[in-house]
């Protein structure tokens, strides 16, 4: 199941206030040239953590996530990269999912609910936690039940 990712214009801004509040501080209390230039350097940093986790617009962003119901995952990348992800590893919340990526740069994909429509966001965290794709039951208790798929021995 591929599950496309839409860019967080509110995550990016929730992500790039913190550095643009602490580059003010720096600026604000320290040396007018040391101050100033290590606040925009600061900011420059949520800018380029914005740009890349929350916009989705740097070469190597996450532009997709593709679940599979055995568990196994992967990170497409804007540059066409396919990158496996380690779930055992992931962070789950209601309000954020992180993806650890499978390699040794310490990557990871942040998923927050509005860069998901609704539903695939719910099957992000399930997946996530159980490693498996939850799917509607259409048995005798359709819509109060969710079944897992998935290759659990």
């Amino acid at each position: 199941m591929a599950l496309p990712l839409r860019p967080a214009w509110l995550g990016g801004g929730l992500i790039a206030a913190p550095f643009l509040i602490a580059g003010l501080i720096l600026a604000w209390m320290g040396n007018l040239l040391v101050g100033t230039v290590t606040g925009g350097l600061l900011a420059s940093l949520g800018v380029v953590s914005v740009w890349n986790r929350a916009w989705l617009l740097g070469s190597r962003a996450a532009i997709s996530v593709e679940l599979r119901a055995d568990g196994q995952g992967w990170a497409i990348l804007r540059n066409s990269e396919r990158r496996p992800i380690r779930r055992t590893d992931a962070f789950v919340s209601r309000w954020l999912v992180i993806l650890p990526l499978d390699s040794r740069s310490g990557d990871s994909v942040l998923v927050t609910p509005d860069m998901l429509v609704r539903e695939g966001h719910r099957v992000l965290r399930v997946w996530a936690l159980w490693g498996g794709v939850a799917t509607a039951d259409h048995g005798s208790n359709a819509g109060t039940t969710d079944r897992l798929k998935s290759n659990a021995n």
